[in-house]
């Protein structure tokens, strides 16, 4: 199993940027991370705070614990209708992929793959109740029309 700081790791080559930019991103220290990472120790707390504040398309307990997916479930406020964002057309899979091991590259392809399937399943779970309501309104239409 991956540390925390390996799981850092890979959100910086996810995002496609050097560690020490995506320090500078967080506002830490050049070196908070990538000391870390070759010394094999841990970082302060506030460190994976701002990660996780910074980056929120990233799963808080997939950067703790390394269990579940490393993309969270991405939602955007569209009133009613609440559709999930996932930009898989945006990765740059070969960038993504140049630095990793096999293994972590398969990890975030499964994580990218369980993400998408939970988008999916959510989709459909919106889209049922959707037509549950629409049906419901119908009835209430025709109700109205016979009088």
């Amino acid at each position: 199993m991956s540390s925390v700081i390996e799981r850092v790791k890979l959100i910086a080559d996810a995002e496609r940027i050097s560690l020490t930019a995506f320090e500078a991103s967080i506002g830490a220290s050049k070196g908070v991370f990538s000391r870390a990472l070759n010394n094999g120790t841990d970082v302060q707390s506030k460190w994976l705070v701002k990660v996780i504040e910074e980056y929120p398309d990233y799963s808080a307990h997939w950067l703790m614990t390394g269990e579940g997916a490393m993309l969270r479930n991405v939602y955007s406020q569209g009133g009613a209708n609440t559709s999930r964002l996932f930009h898989d057309a945006e990765i740059n899979y070969e960038t993504l992929f140049e630095d990793l091991s096999v293994s972590d590259q398969l990890k975030v392809v499964k994580d990218l793959l369980q993400t998408s399937l939970q988008n999916h399943s959510l989709d459909i779970s919106v889209l049922k109740q959707e037509i549950f309501d629409l049906k419901k309104e119908i009835i209430s239409l025709r109700g109205r029309t016979m009088r």
